[in-house]
């Protein structure tokens, strides 16, 4: 009935959201002047670039803030989204934050939040919904997306907001010599976990219940929520967990220790000439620069290294190795969704230089020697062997197929399946999810792209029925009923911690349990499937651990921000073991050939044999 009432809607009043009049809420700090709108009857409150933490500048670079302590009396203006955390927006053809967008103006003093209520009843007690933006660590925004769709639709609260990235949210150091801290690490963890609090402090005067937290986010975004679910100290600050494509096993995904975040600080003071006899004057130097000078060299690095700026575990907020955590169930026991696109990778693989969607041999076997790089060489030999069709190992069509099918198995799909089947054996409420709806009509992403990186994230907000004007997509009926399939099992969620109670009109989403593995499948025919991709996830969770057990377990970095001039290192050289497979196969159908020549050739020596026999014999 509700999909049905959903599809009415948007037929006939799509996108009937215009500003009614001026809205006022009350926060610990002061009144917020926002926007009521009106989405489909049902006022939604916009309110805007809120402050929620003191601005990191000056001597808050590189270092914690505190709440927004600072009051004031007359309402503040909370109509436009306040300026992101600087970062060097790269425009490509599928990217959402463009210059001109509303949120793309920049400054240190970033640390602002956007919210969408149906209601400033402080009696409401609707639940909340957090989200953590997406954007590697290192660009991205709150105003990425909007929730006034997600917010009249479910009745819920909706939260954005931004954190410090790159080197001004991710840097870390401690001085080699006395072992004392230089810059915390994590800093853009920091960030969060002041938004998580002021939400704790405020959000009732927007309707919202702070006991009915859920945090959600995707690829970086996503991190970042299995990132705070093992800080004991987030306890109490949200209920439920939604994860898209993204853990804390990402590969790669973060420093194992503070020693070697601290080689990343030294190659930027080096790179920015604030590399001082004493840390502590190389902190001062990087903190008198213009944050320009920062990005600017931040670019080179991410560029030059496999993996900078990124979160550090086994210190401070992170009290131990991220992926031990997990394996000893030190989590915090909340429901928790884990989902993925079903071509996640293609993102990733269309990143790396010389990329052709026609992928040959040579590039496929060149992307495998660098996203593996540092692979034992009886793994790499595994995963080659692993994803490649070879009947057909020629075909461009083949290796495009698996390239993607590698790429999202490896970066996401894996960690993913890994991180659930270790919460459900801890007794945590776990649920896995397939995103398989793709977007036809994409204003983003080519066709030959399948259902990317992000595709879903529309789907979440409810842009199927009302999206900004200046997003590019276009939307089918069929994507509007999984726009409304997923918010409602996601607005479910919120509510009681499970995707089937209390509303529910199809069928049910089992927990995931590690042994059936049973997972929901949101596409236009929606199903309940077990054991995703289960021979490629045995083998990335089992096989090659072991044959990288006699060194480390790490990936090459996959740079958004490559120079023009960058190949990819191309290899047409094979590996003992891959040699072993093609001198074995070549050896068969030598002898196969060999065969068949024999048995033609006795077919044409029978052949003229018994024409000689029936030949009549001269008198």
């Amino acid at each position: 009935m509700k999909k049905l009432l959903g599809l009415f809607f948007f037929i006939y009043l799509n996108f009937i959201q215009g500003n009614v009049g001026q809205t006022i809420a009350q926060t610990a700090t002061g009144p917020v002047e926002g926007i009521q709108t009106e989405y489909n009857g049902t006022a939604v409150h916009v309110f805007r670039g809120i402050p929620y933490a003191e601005p990191p500048i000056g001597g808050r670079r590189f270092a914690q803030t505190t709440l927004m302590k600072t009051p004031w009396t007359n309402p503040l203006n909370a109509t436009n989204f306040g300026p992101s955390c600087p970062q060097t927006i790269f425009v490509r053809n599928f990217s959402r934050l463009e210059r001109d967008h509303p949120g793309a103006q920049q400054s240190e003093d970033c640390l602002f939040m956007n919210i969408y209520t149906p209601t400033t009843n402080t009696n409401a007690k609707l639940p909340v919904f957090l989200w953590i933006h997406e954007g590697g660590f290192y660009f991205g925004a709150g105003g990425f997306w909007e929730g006034n769709a997600l917010a009249a639709i479910e009745n819920v609260v909706v939260v954005t907001f931004n954190y410090r990235l790159g080197a001004l949210g991710f840097l870390g150091a401690i001085d080699p010599k006395t072992r004392t801290t230089v810059v915390e690490p994590n800093l853009g963890f920091h960030d969060q976990r002041l938004a998580m609090q002021w939400v704790q402090d405020n959000i009732a005067n927007f309707g919202g219940d702070k006991t009915k937290v859920t945090l959600a986010g995707d690829s970086a975004g996503s991190v970042s929520c299995n990132f705070q679910m093992l800080m004991p100290s987030n306890k109490g600050l949200f209920q439920s967990v939604i994860l898209q494509s993204g853990t804390v096993t990402l590969p790669n995904g973060y420093y194992p220790d503070i020693d070697e975040a601290t080689s990343i600080f030294t190659r930027l003071a080096y790179k920015t000439k604030c590399n001082h006899t004493s840390m502590e004057d190389s902190l001062n130097c990087l903190r008198g620069l213009p944050y320009a000078t920062i990005l600017l060299q931040q670019n080179w690095i991410l560029y030059e290294t496999t993996g900078a700026f990124k979160p550090t575990g086994n210190f401070g907020l992170i009290p131990g190795d991220p992926k031990e955590l997990i394996d000893q169930g030190k989590i915090l026991n909340v429901t928790t969704a884990f989902g993925s696109s079903k071509d996640d990778g293609t993102l990733y693989l269309m990143l790396q230089p010389g990329f052709d969607f026609k992928v040959t041999r040579q590039y496929f076997d060149g992307a495998v020697n660098f996203l593996f790089s540092n692979f034992a060489p009886k793994a790499k030999d595994a995963v080659v062997f692993q994803y490649t069709h070879w009947a057909n190992m020629t075909s461009p069509t083949w290796n495009y197929k698996l390239a993607i099918e590698m790429y999202t198995d490896f970066l996401f799909l894996a960690p993913n399946i890994y991180c659930a089947t270790q919460y459900a054996r801890h007794g945590i409420p776990t649920y896995v999810f397939e995103f398989s709806q793709r977007t036809v009509k994409s204003g983003y992403f080519q066709p030959a792209t399948g259902v990317t990186h992000s595709m879903e994230i529309p789907y979440v907000f409810g842009y199927p029925y009302s999206k900004p004007p200046y997003d590019r997509d276009e939307f089918t009926l069929d994507d509007r009923q999984v726009s409304l399939d997923m918010m409602t099992r996601f607005g479910n969620i919120m509510r009681s911690g499970d995707p089937n109670t209390p509303n529910l009109d199809g069928i049910a989403w089992p927990r995931f349990d590690g042994n059936s593995s049973q997972y929901y499948v949101f596409t236009a025919s929606p199903a309940v499937r077990d054991h995703l991709r289960s021979n490629n996830m045995r083998f990335w969770n089992h096989l090659i651990p072991k044959l990288n057990a006699t060194q480390p377990l790490s990936v090459a970095t996959i740079s958004t921000t490559s120079s023009p001039t960058t190949k990819l290192p191309l290899t047409t050289q094979l590996s003992p073991l891959l040699q072993e497979l093609h001198t074995y196969r070549l050896a068969l159908w030598i002898t196969l050939g060999a065969a068949c020549f024999l048995a033609i050739l006795s077919l044409i020596l029978g052949i003229m044999v018994a024409k000689i026999r029936n030949r009549p014999m001269k008198s």
